[in-house]
């Protein structure tokens, strides 16, 4: 005889998409890395045993199984990646990384209206329903764990903010002790 056991498996139809970020969980459903591990006690919802009593037959005892667990469900993450941007982006990145030869990269797309992160990329990537074909380095969020000195892009960010509080126009000469700038 053959006995089939039913087991839960979570599916990622867009795959690779995002994959880093959403992270993926392992074949218990515990969360391993990205969004699914850092959520994970939010996700799973409260565990509980439930003994359930068996007459001398075998026959279950009546229990209403169902019954009072609705509020251990676990709760829902909601996203603001945008599939559409999420893919462009990383496009975008793929082809930045080719034409420099590099060994990995990453970006974020962010509404700067509401703080939004409409994307957020990390190359190479990996496929959340295989993920074990692929090298635990590939599973990182670049964005996230690595540190990146932002350099001069600061000087840009601290301008901005000196037009913004009409500290400055565009015509203030700013002497940074190397010359003269407008």
């Amino acid at each position: 005889g053959a006995i089939f056991i039913g087991e839960k498996k979570r599916y990622y139809p867009y795959r690779e998409l995002a994959a880093n970020a959403m992270g993926f969980i392992g074949h218990d459903q515990i969360g391993l890395s990205g969004l699914e591990l850092k959520y994970e006690p939010e996700l799973a919802g409260e565990r509980i045993s439930l003994q359930i009593n068996r007459d001398a037959r075998g026959q279950l005892i009546h229990h209403d199984v169902n019954s009072g667990f609705d509020n251990l469900k676990g709760k829902s993450l909601v996203l603001t990646i945008d599939k559409q941007v999420q893919y462009m982006v990383e496009m975008e990145l793929e082809k930045a990384i080719l034409e420099n030869g590099a060994k990995g990269g990453a970006a974020i797309a962010m509404d700067p209206k509401t703080g939004e992160i409409l994307a957020m990329a990390s190359l190479p990537n990996f496929n959340p329903n295989v993920f074990w074909r692929y090298p635990a380095k590939n599973y990182s969020n670049r964005n996230v764990t690595e540190l990146i000195e932002p350099g001069s892009i600061m000087k840009a960010v601290v301008l901005a903010a000196a037009l913004s509080d009409s500290a400055v126009d565009l015509n203030t000469i700013i002497d940074c002790e190397q010359g003269q700038y407008l």
